[in-house]
């Protein structure tokens, strides 16, 4: 029972809520520029949330924790929110709902507007974040962070939450920020940055994966990360151990859009190691998760039966997606 009981996750981070606006560009005479007519809007939730509605969609327990507005758009985010997350998000009068606003025209984005208003977790009301993780430990198995280091979280409430599940075997997957000093992070389990989250955190400037391979094992040692896993660039993605490092070719056979492939990469990982798959089926079902994200258009959630159905595919033709090359 106690076993079953280890295998929900707690998802923590910055959410926001992705708006997709399909317009009619035309040029307006009178005023000299292009103008958008919106003929259709769409809500999901993005980032933290999308992670959390991944997981759902793949069959595992999820408890969610962010900060929204109390407003029109934090509403709509809750709205479309799987029903089967366990839903802990705090609104906050004093903030608003982070939106970021995609118009798309003729299948092509014209413009990204962004709305948001953060300010940090009080003291309080970090203890009782911190006083709601302890009260579910028991039922925790896994613990994911998706930081965009907006300013809601301190690095004290974020290294604290780290070491309580550290201290109480609940592993630990971080999608971290650019902008966050990688010391916070120190003994997650698993680190996932893409290249330019990677380059950033590091200083360092390399243009494909493979190129940051040592720097990586660097890293591992020295912050104390089980795994590093560099998200997928066109060569594919590279996952880091103390033994070595392993390199799968990407998977992706059409890119439509790659907003959101992250979390549904995150997202399949985890639902693969929550299943008790062993790390490397893991690792070949989040490529399978991002190549199937990346051929839909909007941020999305991938399913169990989308994955057969693709590994399928690929094994009629003749695709070896289980295998994996081994780099050092």
């Amino acid at each position: 029972m106690e076993t079953e009981l280890k295998k929900s996750v707690f998802v923590l981070g910055d959410i926001v809520l992705d708006c997709y606006a399909e317009c009619h560009k035309q040029f307006s005479n009178n005023e000299g520029i292009q103008k958008l007519t919106i003929q259709e809007k769409k809500y999901i939730p993005g980032n933290a949330a999308n992670v959390a509605n991944n997981l759902s969609a793949l069959g595992v327990d999820v408890h969610l924790f962010g900060v929204t507005g109390a407003d029109m758009y934090g509403d709509l985010l809750q709205k479309w929110l799987n029903p089967a997350i366990h839903n802990h998000i705090v609104k906050k009068p004093s903030v608003l709902t982070p939106l970021k606003s995609r118009f798309i025209s003729e299948e092509e984005m014209v413009i990204r507007i962004d709305e948001e208003v953060y300010e940090p977790l009080l003291l309080e009301e970090e203890a009782q974040l911190l006083n709601l993780f302890v009260s579910l430990r028991s039922q925790i198995g896994y613990l994911v962070i998706a930081d965009l280091n907006k300013g809601t979280y301190s690095d004290s409430i974020l290294k604290s939450i780290i070491k309580e599940a550290i201290n109480n075997n609940i592993q630990v997957f971080v999608d971290p920020s650019a902008n966050r000093n990688l010391n916070v992070y120190n003994m997650a389990t698993v680190l996932s940055p893409n290249l330019e989250e990677f380059n950033a955190l590091t200083g360092i400037n390399a243009s494909t994966i493979k190129e940051a391979v040592l720097k990586a094992k660097e890293v591992l040692k020295t912050h104390e990360f089980t795994y590093l896993l560099l998200k997928g660039d066109q060569s594919g993605s590279i996952i880091v151990n103390e033994h070595g490092s392993y390199h799968l070719p990407s998977l992706s056979k059409k890119v439509v859009s790659s907003i959101g492939a992250g979390d549904s990469f995150l997202a399949a990982f985890i639902a693969s190691m929550v299943q008790s798959t062993s790390l490397f089926k893991s690792f070949v079902m989040a490529n399978v998760a991002a190549s199937i994200s990346v051929s839909k258009k909007y941020t999305s959630t991938v399913t169990k039966s989308e994955i057969h159905q693709y590994l399928h595919e690929l094994k009629a033709g003749g695709d070896n997606y289980g295998f994996i090359q081994r780099e050092s």
